[in-house]
């Protein structure tokens, strides 16, 4: 069995961002996946999108949400399975940077971390 097959076989809510959501509607509900295992899945489980400009998704068993932070924040007071981000880099610096706002720095070991715009982390210390 795949990677990817592994990874689609399990539940949980799927986590995009607009750009890998539009990538994967192209993708996944169509003919052209080749793999029937994770098409299968996709298509089927419940996934969220974070976007500012797409307002109605046509793709099954999605939703949009537009505050990245409170959103998360909510459903992480939820039961439930893993919710695996689907290759959003711009959700996990956000969620990062958010994460961090809220982190008290002490002891005399600090790191700072910078944000590019290719969403790389930069280590400072």
């Amino acid at each position: 069995m795949s990677f990817v097959e592994d990874n689609a076989r399990g539940g949980g809510l799927r986590v995009l961002g607009r750009i890998t959501y539009e990538l994967m509607i192209q993708y996944w509900p169509t003919p052209a996946a080749a793999n029937p295992v994770v098409a299968e899945r996709m298509n089927n489980l419940p996934k969220i999108v974070f976007s500012k400009t797409v307002s109605k998704p046509s793709w099954s068993n999605t939703r949009v949400a537009g505050d990245l932070a409170e959103e998360v924040r909510n459903l992480k007071k939820e039961s439930g399975p893993d919710m695996p981000i689907m290759g959003s880099g711009t959700i996990v610096s956000q969620l990062t940077l958010e994460r961090a706002a809220r982190m008290r720095i002490s002891g005399t070991s600090r790191f700072f971390f910078r944000i590019e715009r290719r969403h790389e982390f930069h280590r400072w210390f």
